[in-house]
This record gives C-alpha cells, sequence and structure tokens, in this order.
C-alpha cells in the first residue's frame, strides 16, 4: 500500500473517532441533575428574577405563544421595571409577588443548552393557579448599552418554547435525560411526552 493511501486511511480512522468521542459527549454530557441546574440557573450570584421569567407568559385571554421571548438581564438587574423581589419560597421554588400576580417557578432540569422550568401563576383576587412548562436559555453575548454607543458583555434569558398547562394541573413534571414528561390529569387522558431539542441536533 501506498504511503498516501496509508495516510488516508489512518484520517478516516481518526475522523471516526473524533466524530464517535464527540457524539459520545454530548449524550453524557446533554443532560444534568435538577440540582445541578439550580446551581447553573443563576444571574449574578442568584437566582434568575421570577419577574423576568413571568414576562414569558402571554396573558391568560390570548390563545398564542410568548411574545416576549427574550429580556436582557443585564439591564433588568436593579432596574425600576424587574424591581419585584425574588425569593426562595417553602417548596424551592423562586418566586415574586407582582401587584396583580404571585408567580412562581422551579427548575425541573435541564438538557443541551436548554433549561425545563416548571410554572405557576396565580393572579391576584381569585383562586386559579394557572401552570406551564417553559424552557429557556442563557446567553452572554456583547450588546450596545444604555447610551447605544458602547458594546459590552452582557447576559440574556431567552424562551424557546412554552406549553400550557391548566389551573391547577396535578400532572407530574419530569425530566430523563432529554425527555420530558407531563404526566396524566383532567386536562389530558395520558402523559405528554417531549425531546428538549438542543443546538447540538
Amino acid at each position: 500500500m501506498s504511503s498516501t493511501r496509508v495516510f488516508s486511511a489512518m484520517v478516516a480512522i481518526l475522523a471516526g473517532l473524533v466524530v464517535t468521542n464527540t457524539a459520545w459527549a454530548l449524550s453524557a454530557g446533554g443532560a444534568k441533575a435538577a440540582e445541578g441546574c439550580e446551581r447553573a440557573f443563576m444571574f449574578d450570584g442568584a437566582p434568575v428574577s421570577a419577574q423576568v421569567i413571568a414576562a414569558f407568559e402571554p396573558f391568560i385571554s390570548d390563545r398564542s405563544p410568548s411574545i416576549v421571548t427574550e429580556i436582557n438581564l443585564s439591564a433588568a438587574r436593579h432596574s425600576n421595571e424587574y424591581a419585584a423581589k425574588t425569593q426562595l419560597g417553602p417548596r424551592g421554588q423562586v418566586v415574586a409577588d407582582m401587584p396583580d400576580t404571585h408567580y412562581a417557578y422551579h427548575v425541573v432540569g435541564c438538557a443541551h443548552d436548554t433549561f425545563v422550568l416548571e410554572t405557576e401563576r396565580a393572579p391576584t383576587g381569585g383562586s386559579a393557579v394557572f401552570k406551564s412548562v417553559l424552557f429557556v436559555r442563557l446567553d452572554t453575548r456583547q450588546a450596545y448599552g444604555a447610551a447605544g454607543r458602547h458594546l459590552s458583555r452582557q447576559t440574556f434569558v431567552s424562551v424557546t418554547r412554552r406549553i400550557p398547562m391548566g389551573d391547577r394541573d396535578t400532572a407530574a413534571v419530569t425530566l430523563q435525560g432529554d425527555k420530558l414528561r407531563i404526566g396524566s390529569s383532567r386536562y389530558r387522558d395520558g402523559p405528554l411526552v417531549m425531546r428538549v431539542a438542543g443546538e447540538t441536533e
């Protein structure tokens, strides 16, 4: 066999090993335990603001996907617009009380580059508790500051998918690997199962 053919064969073998190892690494690191995801879903040393996450929910009267799909966390920090205090609830949820809504979320888990949140929204003056599941991502990149003149590194949170559940829905929400499962309840006869798609696909 010529030296050229030997070299080509070695390149092909090495390329196959690289692809295999990369795929294995993505598969092994694609999903994390909920505790690790909770520690990762933070900004400036604290859980991401529940008021910010609440902005991804459309009006209850609107049958629409999320209208607001991205928020600048760096700009929202210490702002008057997102000044509601975020704190931890008794069940480990991240909660905020706004004038018209009590809002809470907890991190179910994460897979690839996506965090899965189970949320509760309770409008004040009523007994309803509307639940949903959000797929969200964190991204730090260069963006213009308040004066619109200079670039700096800023962190954004975006929602890529929203699954409405129902008022006081009792379904269990779990993430195994990168498969989300919303259990059966009075709103659905059987479980709803979907894959958390990441940028790697």
